[in-house]
């Protein structure tokens, strides 16, 4: 047994339920730490698929506003605003299939329908509404990924895709978003709209990469 494997096993699990959950994340992190594959998004565990890219470890918020500080026009700002303060899917956000309203950004799952809510402020409402009024969003995933991609090169994280914020909104609540409170894994889920499974594997995806860090 190595040394960062006793580090990985007796370490506290953020936003663990119980012994069994926290025992299982950590099972998690020790064959997402295999090989050091997990920086590229785990992907023996995804079956074979395109790496994913995961969001930095570290404070979420500091990488969000890091992207904010990056983007050089209002339509990459909001962009950014989308992707990171909603969790949307690229998809919802070339479609414009949301709306704004209150303060709040209001749109349904593309997978299964289910209705999703985000509060945002003011300011950004207005930021992206204006942007959506004079058409300068992205309308198609490409650009919106080759628009992503340039400001996190800009902000020194390069490879980055708009499913990067999602998983760093994701992973932003656990560690306690606002309230600085950890938040359950599958309470986060549910504000997400994915599964269990799916987000507590990605979590012990980010866990092993702060813990190498």
């Amino acid at each position: 047994m190595t040394a960062l494997t006793v580090v990985i096993w007796s370490a506290p699990i953020a936003g663990g339920k119980n012994e069994a959950h926290q025992a299982r994340v950590r099972g998690s992190l020790l064959h997402c730490l295999g090989d050091y594959h997990w920086h590229l998004g785990c992907n023996c565990c995804r079956g074979g698929a395109a790496p994913m890219r995961l969001p930095p470890p570290g404070d979420q918020e500091e990488f969000y506003e890091a992207l904010q500080k990056a983007s050089r026009t209002e339509s990459e700002r909001a962009c950014i605003m989308l992707l990171w303060r909603t969790g949307m899917h690229a998809s919802t956000l070339i479609g414009d299939q949301y709306s704004l309203s209150g303060g709040e950004v209001e749109w349904h799952r593309p997978k299964t329908g289910a209705a999703m809510r985000a509060t945002i402020t003011w300011a950004e409402c207005k930021l992206i509404a204006r942007c959506r009024s004079v058409g300068t969003l992205p309308n198609t995933v490409r650009t919106l990924q080759r628009r992503v991609r340039r400001i996190g090169e800009r902000a020194g994280y390069p490879g980055i895709s708009p499913l990067t914020l999602r998983h760093s909104r994701a992973i932003w609540l656990m560690d306690g978003g606002s309230t600085g409170k950890p938040m359950a894994v599958n309470r986060v889920a549910s504000l997400m709209g994915c599964s269990y499974a799916v987000l507590e594997k990605h979590y012990a995806q980010i866990e092993a990469a702060r813990l190498v860090k």
